[in-house]
């Protein structure tokens, strides 16, 4: 948990060129690394183990973010007041159904508002991704989601590979084609 907080800290505040740009070790980015760049992501050197948590869903049940290995995840930090969040959530639910079918999915954490809150706020939208509560902060500061919306890409393996604080449209051309295509996204077999 540290070594990821530590990580988040030196990005945050220390680092003021890309992640992958190392040309003194001769180590150019991957494709996939400029792809995420081009979208506006950080991305990390090396895949850095993203901290495992179990919140609750708008149903009352358990949910963790190691129950999604094996799966590419887009973990989303956001609140109901944030504007920008509200702005971006659509575009995430177009994403979510454009890549049903595919091994990914979208984890959005709400931070520190009430479960009547955010379920009439994601009943009222239809929107149909899962979303839990981090009622206390907690896994958003295990995360630096300092500021929202903040979002995390999770590989497949567990690694967080890069993330995006702000909002953005999720839904526009390059999006679906870097997840799908670079990330592995392999189409779920039923």
């Amino acid at each position: 948990m540290r070594n990821f907080i530590y990580t988040i800290i030196v990005i945050l505040f220390v680092v003021t060129t890309p992640l992958v740009a190392d040309e003194e070790a001769g180590e150019p980015p991957t494709k996939t690394q400029e792809q995420l760049m081009e979208l506006g992501f950080q991305v990390f050197r090396e895949p850095v183990e993203a901290p495992d948590f179990t919140l609750k869903d708008l149903n009352g049940d358990d949910v963790s973010l190691s129950s999604f290995k094996g799966k590419f995840v887009f973990l989303n930090f956001w609140a109901t007041w944030c504007g920008p969040c509200r702005v971006e959530m659509p575009s995430m639910q177009t994403m979510y159904d454009t890549l049903k079918g595919y091994d990914f999915e979208i984890l959005a954490v709400d931070l520190q508002e009430s479960e009547r809150t955010v379920k009439k706020f994601i009943q009222d939208a239809e929107f149909t991704f899962p979303v839990v509560l981090d009622r206390n902060g907690r896994v958003g500061a295990d995360y630096g989601a300092r500021s929202i919306p903040t979002t995390y890409l999770i590989n497949t393996e567990g690694y967080a590979i890069g993330f995006l604080i702000g909002s953005r449209r999720w839904d526009e051309d390059g999006v679906y084609e870097t997840f799908k295509n670079q990330l592995s996204i392999k189409a779920a077999s039923n």
